[in-house]
């Protein structure tokens, strides 16, 4: 426990604390436009959030994380992903790398399918020559 509270230094490897607000948070709050207004509204966000999240003990926060049935991620769309905080971070993170994949696929895709075309466009032309009437009786 006095490692997780930073009371304690490892002396090998590390212990990593995310004891931070979501980090968007103090935008969503400070910005004045219509889709942040119906957010705002909608979550019941007042202007003190950033600020309360440091009073809240480490216990809070995981309880409310774990009350959270869904949670509204801003990303500038929003997104509404099942459970609490964290587990939609990671969803986040995953859903990020099957697009990472999915979009290098496609281009490996592309570029296969654009060499086809230009080796079909060079033996296409290549056979148009040899049936042009300028080559016939050359060479001989």
């Amino acid at each position: 426990m006095r490692l997780a509270t930073g009371l304690l230094t490892p002396t090998e490897g590390r212990v990593g604390v995310t004891d931070d607000a979501p980090k968007d948070l103090a935008s969503l709050v400070a910005d004045m436009d219509g889709d942040a207004w119906e957010i705002r509204g909608r979550l019941d966000i007042d202007d003190s959030w950033p600020e309360r999240w440091h009073s809240l003990s480490n216990g809070e926060r995981k309880l409310l994380d774990g009350l959270c049935r869904q949670c509204a991620f801003v990303d500038p769309s929003v997104t509404m992903r099942p459970g609490g905080y964290e587990k939609g971070v990671e969803q986040g993170q995953l859903e990020r790398e099957t697009a990472l994949r999915e979009r290098e696929t496609a281009t490996r895709e592309l570029k296969k399918v654009e060499r086809e075309v230009v080796r079909r466009r060079e033996e296409a032309s290549g056979s148009h020559e040899k049936r042009s009437k300028k080559n016939l009786g050359k060479g001989q």
